[in-house]
C-alpha cells in the first residue's frame, strides 16, 4: 500500500451488482402474458412451439475446487493445476417436451451457431428462448437470427431464475477437485454427467419441476390451444 498526502492505494473489495427484486417478481408474474404475446404474434401459431431455457458455462483445465467432507483436525488436500486452456459449453432445456441440447467448444461470441443448431432439431417449429441479458447475446428482433427463433431475456443479474444455472452446478460438482489432462478428457466426463438429461426427457422434466416457470409455459400454450 502506498500513501501520499492523506491518500492511499489499495485493491478494492468486490461489490456484487445489486439485484432488482421487483423486476424479478414482475418477470415471474408477467411471464405467462409475455409468452402469450410472443405466441400470438407468430406468423403461423399452428406450427409446433418449443420453449427453452438456455445458458452457457466456461469450462477448462484450471481445477475447480469445491467443498468436500473431511475428518475433524485433518486438513483435506486436493490436486490443483493452473492451466488456462478453456472453452464454452452451451446448453438448453426444452420445457414442454423435456429435451436437452448441448454444444461444446463454441466461442462465447458465436451464439448464432448454437441457435441454428437448436432450430435444426425441429426446423418446422418456432423456438422461444429464455436466456440472460449478457452483452454478447443477440437481442430480440436481431435480423441475423433464424426466422424460427424468438428471444425473451431474463432481468439483469437474475441467475436464480434460470434452471440451467443449477445444471452447471451439478457439472462442476462432478468434475471438481481433479486434474484433467486435456479438454477431451474433461468433456468426456461432462457428457457422462449430462447423459441423464440428454437421453431421458422425464429426467429433464423432473429437474425443471412444477413452479412459476413451468406453469407459465403450460398456461400460455393451453391458452393458445383453447383460443
Amino acid at each position: 500500500m502506498v500513501t501520499q498526502a492523506g491518500w492511499h492505494v489499495e485493491s478494492p473489495e468486490k461489490k456484487p451488482c445489486e439485484k432488482n427484486t421487483n423486476a424479478q417478481e414482475s418477470f415471474k408474474l408477467e411471464l405467462e402474458a409475455t409468452l402469450c404475446q410472443v405466441i400470438y404474434t407468430l406468423p403461423d401459431p399452428q406450427k409446433p412451439i418449443r420453449i427453452w431455457v438456455e445458458d452457457e458455462v466456461r469450462y477448462g483445465l484450471i481445477t475447480v475446487v469445491r467443498r468436500v467432507w473431511g475428518m475433524k483436525g485433518i486438513r483435506v488436500l486436493a490436486p490443483y493445476q493452473a492451466k488456462y486452456l478453456a472453452s464454452y459449453l452451451y446448453g438448453a432445456l426444452e420445457i414442454t417436451q423435456g429435451e436437452a441440447q448441448m454444444l461444446f467448444r463454441l466461442p462465447v461470441c458465436l451464439d448464432e451457431v448454437f441457435l441454428r443448431e437448436l432450430v435444426a432439431t425441429e426446423p418446422e417449429a418456432y423456438h422461444i428462448l429464455l436466456w440472460d441479458n449478457a452483452g454478447f447475446h443477440p437481442k430480440p428482433g436481431d435480423e441475423s437470427l433464424p426466422e424460427q427463433i424468438r428471444l425473451l431475456p431474463f432481468p439483469p443479474y437474475s441467475p436464480e431464475l434460470n434452471p440451467v444455472e443449477r445444471l452447471w452446478d451439478i457439472v462442476k460438482d462432478g468434475v471438481s477437485n481433479r486434474v484433467w489432462e486435456s479438454l477431451d478428457d474433461l468433456e468426456e466426463a461432462i457428457v457422462t454427467i449430462l447423459e441423464a438429461f440428454l437421453l431421458d426427457a422425464e429426467r429433464v422434466k423432473q429437474f425443471l419441476g412444477n413452479n412459476w416457470l413451468t406453469q407459465a409455459v403450460a398456461n400460455s400454450l393451453h391458452s393458445l390451444n383453447t383460443s
